[in-house]
């Protein structure tokens, strides 16, 4: 489950988001503004624990050209502290999706 909890979003003088909430189940604490958690990690006080729960890559620095696509996806799952067993069903899962 993802938590968004007035969420605001600046580039310089432009926001792009500001106070967006999508609520969640009662006791989820959004009474406590600006919060944004992945299955209970909070993207700002845990970001590697929030990133462990996403089968995503990250934009910056997100692909090395000389590797190829697994390669890439296993490099980066070992980044971020993915185990051999899960880090290879991960790149498994996402090869087959495309």
């Amino acid at each position: 489950m993802i938590e968004v909890e007035s969420s605001r979003k600046p580039y310089g003088e432009f926001v792009a988001v500001n106070e967006i909430s999508l609520p969640g189940p009662n006791g989820a604490g959004k009474s406590t503004a600006g919060k944004v958690r992945i299955l209970g990690h909070d993207v700002i006080g845990e970001p590697v624990a929030a990133k462990r729960q996403l089968d995503v890559m990250p934009q910056v620095l997100a692909l090395y050209e000389d590797l190829s696509v697994t390669e890439n996806l296993n490099f980066w799952g070992a980044a971020y502290g993915l185990g051999g067993t899960e880090r290879k069903q991960r790149v498994r899962r996402s090869n087959l999706s495309r």
